[in-house]
């Protein structure tokens, strides 16, 4: 179902706010209930006292039958209740029903001694109920005794009314206000219809945006207009649209790149062989291009290499095998891997062979490699006459070791994006146009796997400076 999430957002508020309304509704009705009885048990508590205190006054002898019976029709009639009268035996004598020609359930009724008690006794009985099964549905009943003139009593007077039910007082207040609620819920709705839809937008926007990501378009943003959880959920989407678009993007250049690198390699040393199978390159010529079909060759290696460590790397696959590693020497193996290199570009190698032995806490075989790729980026970046120099600091935790070349420096801002995976600095000054942009984070994370650290340091058109850090070995 479209929309599903906004639909179950404002169909459960709305089941809330109708609830509530009937919460409440209710709580209005057990209210007014109770009030309504207790005002209609007030009304026949004073009937009945009215009655009982008017017919005080009657001499028994005379007319006491006839008052009761005329006193009782005309109390029935003007307040729409039954009064029936007791007597002192508990035998139910008049009624008014049967005066106003009704069926009456109480004529001949013989009341016990408990209710007879409470009257004549306690002076008042009071019951909400049946009366002893004479009513079919719930009635109020009052009783009080009938003084005579000589101060006792030998009836009683009751009178019963049937229960207003629990909406009946309900109905009269809301009527009036019904369209006031009409209004009032429609407002509610109305707004929870709003709410929901600006929480449900977003979500609906990014459930867009990530399909769209998963067809490979990368451009969908979601509109941030809210300061809230959901805006900040929307903001780390549109930051991680970003990332992916911008890894997309330099995979894709990587992929160019080393597909270069490899073509590159595999055509020359593919033509130079084939040249000189079939003879088109003279035996003289075969040693100067037999020489720089292995340089390619190493430089395919070195490619290949390089893919397949940041592979190991990243999988997590590759387990360190961490021992004391003279950091100094492996240094020296790195630049004599590009003496090559450096005798073509006539670059001078400064610091090298004055460097004190530095034992570090590591794995060779990766801190050759990331000392590899620093050598290899200073190599590609140094102009020709240029210099490389290298320094060594230590204490007591660490050592540290500086890579310094001359050349066009790097600026401010790339330096705090060249550790990123793919990442190349800016093609119209960089002199590295194969590289795919992962030496140094290798080299990075080679640092980072060993507990140490890799930072530069630049000034442009002048020099760059490395500094790879990392802990020190305290065996010999």
């Amino acid at each position: 179902m479209k929309h599903r999430l906004y639909w179950q957002l404002f169909l459960s508020t709305a089941a809330v706010v109708l609830v509530g309304f009937a919460l409440l509704t209710g709580m209005i009705a057990l209210v007014l209930s109770s009030v309504n009885a207790e005002k209609q048990m007030d009304a026949l508590r004073s009937q009945a006292n009215a009655i009982a205190t008017s017919l005080s006054e009657v001499d028994k002898a005379q007319n006491y039958s006839d008052e009761i019976k005329r006193m009782a029709s005309a109390f029935s009639e003007s307040n729409g209740t039954t009064v029936f009268f007791v007597q002192r035996s508990g035998l139910v004598s008049v009624c008014s029903d049967t005066l106003q020609h009704k069926n009456c359930p109480h004529t001949g009724l013989v009341l016990n001694q408990d209710v007879l008690d409470a009257v004549f006794m306690s002076g008042r009985y009071e019951e909400t109920g049946l009366f002893f099964g004479t009513y079919a549905d719930t009635h109020h009943t009052v009783g009080v005794p009938i003084y005579a003139s000589s101060g006792n009593y030998d009836a009683a007077v009751f009178v019963s009314a049937r229960a207003a039910g629990p909406f009946d007082g309900v109905s009269a207040v809301l009527k009036p206000l019904g369209a006031v609620l009409a209004v009032l819920l429609a407002v509610i709705f109305f707004v929870i219809f709003l709410i929901c839809r600006r929480v449900a937008r977003p979500m609906l926007e990014i459930s867009e945006a990530t399909k769209a990501m998963a067809n490979g378009d990368f451009s969908r943003r979601v509109k941030v207009e809210r300061s809230d959880e959901v805006g900040e959920l929307a903001r780390h989407f549109n930051s991680m649209a970003d990332a992916l678009a911008s890894l997309d993007s330099m995979s894709n250049s990587f992929v160019t790149n080393v597909s270069h690198d490899l073509k590159t390699p595999m055509t020359t040393i593919a033509g130079f062989v084939d040249g000189i199978l079939d003879g088109t390159i003279p035996p003289q010529e075969h040693r100067r291009y037999l020489t720089i079909v292995s340089d390619e060759i190493k430089r395919l290696s070195g490619t290949v290499n390089t893919m397949l460590s940041l592979s190991k790397i990243q999988s997590g696959l590759y387990e360190l095998s961490l021992q004391p590693v003279d950091l100094s020497e492996v240094a020296v193996q790195a630049v004599v891997s590009f003496e090559h290199a450096l005798s073509e570009k006539r670059i001078d190698v400064i610091g090298l062979d004055s460097l004190p032995p530095a034992n570090v806490s590591g794995d060779g075989q990766l801190l050759y490699q990331a000392l590899y790729n620093l050598v290899d980026n200073a190599v590609k970046f140094t102009p020709p006459g240029g210099y490389i120099s290298f320094s060594l600091s230590e204490n007591n935790t660490a050592v540290e070791l500086y890579i310094k070349n001359s050349g066009i420096g790097i600026s401010e801002q790339e330096q705090q994006c060249i550790f990123e995976r793919f990442y190349k600095t800016d093609k119209s000054r960089s002199e590295d146009k194969r590289g795919a942009g992962v030496g140094l984070f290798i080299v990075k994370t080679i640092a980072d796997m060993h507990g140490g650290a890799v930072t530069v340091k630049s000034l442009e058109g002048q020099y760059t400076q490395f500094c790879l850090r990392l802990p020190r070995s305290h065996k010999s």
